[in-house]
């Protein structure tokens, strides 16, 4: 029976949470796991001394780019419940690490997975990491029993049962505490119907817990907030900046990555996934100097087709040719061969040399929106180039420019 170590993600494998792993293997390797094979689950490798903690079923297993994982892996591949009983990976919050493992750009073998058996010692370590944080093992698998019952999404039961597991004891279930719970969430709304759902679930089975318990329970109210939250104004730079740091990067592929980045609004996972055919040179006539077309994949695996300005497109079909074509035989590739990560830092120390700023990807993209509403382009229409869905969404950068007119107005104004 073939082996797969599971390391740190050893407890969310127990606990009956963690349901897919990635691995960085070749494809000779990989070949040799089918799916309905019995595996053996260790919690490290058994030359470093491992011990076989599960058995597992593989029920499915594909090669994809890491960028491509959604959002719910983060509780699949375990990392939402290391969050929360308290665990770091690599020293660092699982959120963090989830994010900058997803930046890798690399491609990996996706694989899922159901627990078949869990060994005995390794159930009752796991069990007793649970207790004492002062969670009801049997309360737990009621609640989750009774969400599932409702026909809940997996990323719904998940998300409760992450706050089920910060709440802790249904002791808390008293107003005084409840408030201080939603207040220490900042009262968003996932934390809030958690605490409705599991006072639905306390009354629902009163015959589970004593008299004072279910008074307290139903006298709770969940708290209005009041006033409107404050606009977050994200940060940017304007188009005589992003020339500037164009001129501190020393290669091609980094300036064309930072003008793409701009003059299209792509977010990270669209930038790094960019493959040669994903431009529309059938359509493209170099001669004319017309704009391009890109096809990128982003948020939510959705494709968008972006425009590209006609110089900027002149520029990356010489570098293709001239370059990229000579360095990367396989079109499926993505086109820079760099990873989230190390674009991240690039960016960055060169912004730092170029402007005495810290830019982020996203930055470019906040500044992309800025810069068209500053050229009088409508809001409705920056909305469909920025890919948003609601327009709430990109009337974030209205006040961005409405700050900027302000300001002239006083400098104009001596009243």
């Amino acid at each position: 029976m073939k082996i797969i170590s599971f390391a740190w993600t050893t407890p969310a494998l127990l606990s009956g949470e963690k349901t897919r792993t990635r691995r960085e293997w070749n494809d000779k390797y990989a070949k040799q796991f089918k799916v309905g094979d019995l595996i053996q689950a260790y919690d490290k490798q058994p030359r470093f001394k491992g011990k076989r903690v599960a058995i597992i079923k593989i029920t499915s297993i594909k090669k994809e780019n890491i960028s491509l994982m959604p959002k719910e892996d983060y509780h699949k591949e375990g990392f939402a419940y290391l969050e929360k009983i308290g665990e770091k990976i690599f020293k660092k919050n699982p959120k963090i690490a989830f994010k900058e493992w997803k930046e890798e750009g690399e491609d990996y073998w996706v694989i899922d997975f159901e627990l078949v058996k869990k060994e005995t010692e390794s159930l009752s370590k796991s069990e007793n990491l649970m207790k004492s944080h002062g969670i009801n093992l049997q309360e737990r698998k009621s609640f989750i029993d009774w969400l599932q019952s409702k026909k809940l999404t997996y990323q719904s039961v998940m998300n409760y049962l992450f706050y089920y597991d910060k709440f802790r004891s249904v002791q808390n279930m008293q107003q005084i505490k409840v408030n201080s719970f939603l207040k220490k969430y900042k009262y968003n709304s996932i934390v809030k119907a958690f605490i409705n759902n599991y006072k639905i679930f306390i009354l629902t089975n009163v015959k589970d817990y004593n008299k004072t318990i279910i008074t307290n329970t139903s006298s709770i109210i969940l708290p209005r907030e009041t006033g409107g939250k404050p606009i977050r104004i994200p940060n940017f730079i304007i188009e005589e900046e992003v020339w500037k740091m164009e001129k501190y990067f020393e290669r091609e592929r980094d300036k064309l990555m930072l003008l793409l980045s701009f003059y299209c609004g792509l977010r990270l996972s669209g930038l790094i996934n960019i493959r040669p055919y994903s431009f529309s040179w059938d359509e493209w006539d170099s001669t004319k100097k017309g704009i391009g077309k890109l096809k990128v994949l982003e948020k939510g695996d959705k494709e968008r087709i972006v425009i590209v300005p006609s110089k900027l497109m002149s520029r990356i079909e010489k570098w293709i040719r001239e370059v990229a074509a000579k360095e990367n035989e396989d079109p499926e590739k993505p086109l820079f061969k760099i990873g989230g990560r190390r674009w991240n830092y690039l960016l960055k120390s060169c912004s730092q040399k170029a402007l005495n700023k810290d830019i982020s990807p996203h930055t470019l993209r906040h500044s992309f929106a800025t810069h068209l509403l500053n050229k009088g382009i409508t809001i409705e229409r920056v909305q469909r180039l920025l890919g948003h869905k609601n327009i709430s969404t990109t009337q974030i950068y209205a006040h961005i420019v409405q700050k900027d007119i302000e300001e002239d107005y006083t400098k104009m104004i001596d009243y």
